[in-house]
């Protein structure tokens, strides 16, 4: 994914901060930025401009400002890079632990925008793909208790090993072109029909 081919969405309350930032990304040929000054209203912002990566540049920040951009990066699929001027430890750790992919603290420099956000592209991606990887795990985990629980029935009602019944629901998936996990849900579904009479 080339960084200058994203949509950027650049909202800062400081004139001078928006300006250089708009001729670094001139410099380095960036093609879809768009500049905001709303920064009292950066959900709406970022809900008009549908941006694939947000900076944010504050001097100050204010508790209802740094509010908004946790409310977005929460609700949002968004690579989110934020500069301050000055912030202690708790809002750091409520920004990391909002999805704030870059806190920078005290070192805004226009000529740093391309590797910050590079860095914030970067952790957002593989945040994401840690994310799948846990996901994809609990689900394989969850379809072996399913296939699990399957053969504990047909252990139970056919008298057979764990491997005969293992076998059973590996080859009726093989026949019958479906995944094991299916085969277990439909032995599951029918043992429970019969449990109700």
């Amino acid at each position: 994914m080339t960084i200058r081919k994203l949509k950027f969405l650049i909202i800062s309350d400081e004139n001078d901060s928006l300006a250089l930032i708009e001729q670094t990304l001139i410099n380095d040929e960036y093609q879809d930025v768009v500049y905001s000054q709303n920064i009292n209203d950066i959900i709406a912002e970022v809900e008009l401009i549908k941006p694939e990566i947000l900076i944010v540049k504050l001097g100050n920040p204010t508790p209802q400002i740094m509010e908004s951009i946790f409310d977005v990066a929460k609700s949002n699929h968004l690579p989110i890079a934020v500069f301050v001027d000055e912030a202690d430890f708790v809002l750091t750790n409520k920004a990391m632990d909002a999805g704030v992919h870059s806190f920078v603290i005290d070192g805004f420099k226009p000529s740093r925008i391309k590797a910050i956000g590079e860095l914030t592209l970067s952790r957002f991606l593989k945040y994401h793909q840690l994310i799948d990887q846990r996901n994809k795990a609990v689900g394989e985990l969850c379809n072996r208790k399913i296939v699990d629980r399957a053969k504990g029935i047909l252990m139970s009602n056919q008298d057979v090993s764990e491997k005969v019944a293992y076998n059973l629901i590996r080859s009726t998936s093989m026949k019958q072109n479906k995944k094991m996990v299916e085969i277990a849900n439909t032995i599951i579904l029918m043992f429970e029909k019969t449990m109700e009479f």
